[in-house]
């Protein structure tokens, strides 16, 4: 027998191993869902970063393989495509926001937190059109410009059949072939929806909705909270964020859109 028959069989006699990876998006509801994973899984909850602001799925299928104990895995760094471990399965979970409502959670949550971050810092010294316009005009920063839509890419391959694919190629890819993304404005259904997805193989889970880590008004709409931002922005700014973010707004639409389809 050669050493990958070897190892084939050593991995067929153990339990196949179930894992779920939540791809925390800033601002994205990803503190309440960990409270929701880490009250079901107790001890095998883990929230782990990658060096830097992105760590490569690679890295993260290696983490993986050296922490056989981790059933669940939060991390805002993780990049997609999911892992592929050795006699395992990655449920990878992760839940997309309206973007411009996304920004004033984003400034109103820097301006409170206590870090030493630029963004904290251009927070607490200005105001959100000030913010605004510095995270618009730094360079390399997509913090709120097509956000999501950068992070969702890293799902598909830059090289297809020869040809270089665009961003907004390789979101669609995400988008029909990841099993689960959520959205945050509708966050009890799409939690009664990941239950449904999860527990089959998790038979023991209860997803009860929590808020935890809220920044935006409550008891207004997204439409109030919209048209508030653009009172206090002005309309000029607000339109600029809304082209900078027009492939955010797709997403948007259409995960929705799926949801709705899928009942």
């Amino acid at each position: 027998m050669t050493n990958s028959q070897q190892q084939d069989a050593e991995e067929s006699r153990q339990p196949h191993r179930e894992v779920i990876l939540h791809y925390h998006l800033f601002k994205n509801a990803g503190t309440s869902l960990d409270l929701i994973l880490k009250q079901n899984f107790t001890a095998g909850w883990c929230e782990h970063e990658g060096p830097g602001p992105g760590w490569r799925a690679e890295n993260v299928t290696e983490y993986l393989m050296q922490n056989p104990e981790i059933v669940v895995l939060s991390s805002h760094t993780a990049l997609l495509p999911t892992p592929v471990l050795p006699n395992a399965t990655v449920h990878p979970i992760i839940f997309v926001r309206h973007p411009i409502d996304r920004i004033r959670s984003i400034y109103e949550f820097e301006r409170k937190q206590i870090a030493e971050t630029d963004g904290a810092r251009m927070a607490k010294e200005t105001d959100i059109v000030g913010y605004i316009r510095w995270r618009l005009h730094r360079k390399g920063d997509r913090s709120i410009r097509n956000f999501q839509a950068y992070r969702l890419a890293f799902a598909a391959p830059d090289m297809r059949d020869g040809s270089r694919m665009t961003e907004q190629e390789r979101v669609s890819v995400a988008i029909e072939t990841l099993p689960f993304i959520g959205v945050v404005e509708r966050f009890d259904k799409s939690l009664a929806k990941l239950q449904q997805l999860l527990k089959p193989v998790f038979p023991h889970i209860d997803f009860k909705p929590t808020n935890a880590n809220v920044t935006q008004k409550a008891g207004k709409s997204l439409n109030d909270r919209l048209a508030d931002l653009k009172d206090e922005i002005g309309a000029d700014l607000y339109d600029d964020i809304v082209k900078t973010n027009e492939l955010d707004l797709q997403i948007f639409e259409e995960v929705q859109r799926k949801s709705d389809t899928l009942g």
